[in-house]
């Protein structure tokens, strides 16, 4: 299995392309409006695109998932409850995804936004990588002011909830890919992207 992680510096996010050579076949995780450069990295792996997911409804920056559709005649997967009015697959807690290495497990983390899902690598039923968008980020979590300070204490209680609940309950040597750099418009910390280990310190 491999993850390659393309970023973009002027926004200080991070979007991935995660595959497997025996199986020939990838994802893209919050794919950002160049998409040449998912096609190039899989290209690169001898793998083909067939998904691209997006970890909640960007406003964060202009989404190539369409794009990439389009061109490579990959499937776009986004939450159940994210409204999308374009077709796509409608993705729900638990719902799984074989890519024949590894298999992808959709996970609820509201609180970045109220659709927000992360996605668990799980190879040989062990949980590998978890890709958080904003639920979870180094030195911290996004922001949850950017939908209006009307829906700021829901989305604060959510996204407790999805840390303390569901993701500092992730075994400890899980890698965690965020998308959005602690550095991004979206973040309250100063640190850069890239990725961390549980447990955080002062929760071990």
């Amino acid at each position: 299995m491999f993850v390659e992680k393309a970023r973009i510096e002027s926004l200080a996010n991070n979007s991935y392309v995660i595959g497997s050579e025996q199986s020939g076949r990838c994802i893209v995780i919050d794919p950002a409006r160049d998409v040449d450069q998912y096609v190039q990295i899989a290209a690169n792996h001898g793998t083909r695109i067939v998904y691209v997911f997006e970890t909640h409804v960007h406003n964060d920056f202009v989404s190539g998932a369409r794009e990439l559709a389009e061109q490579t005649g990959c499937q776009v997967g986004a939450s159940a409850s994210g409204g999308l009015l374009f077709p796509s697959i409608r993705l729900q807690e638990d719902d799984e995804f074989d890519l024949g290495e590894f298999k992808i497990r959709i996970i609820h983390t509201p609180g970045r936004t109220p659709e927000s899902v992360s996605f668990m690598i799980e190879e040989q039923g062990q949980s590998r990588a978890i890709f958080t968008g904003g639920a979870l980020m180094l030195d911290g979590a996004a922001r949850v002011d950017l939908l209006g300070s009307k829906i700021v204490p829901f989305l604060a209680r959510w996204l407790h909830n999805t840390i303390h609940e569901k993701l500092l309950n992730l075994p400890d040597d899980v890698l965690v890919y965020p998308t959005h750099g602690g550095d991004s418009f979206c973040s309250v910390a100063t640190a850069g992207g890239g990725e961390i280990r549980l447990p955080l310190p002062g929760n071990a």
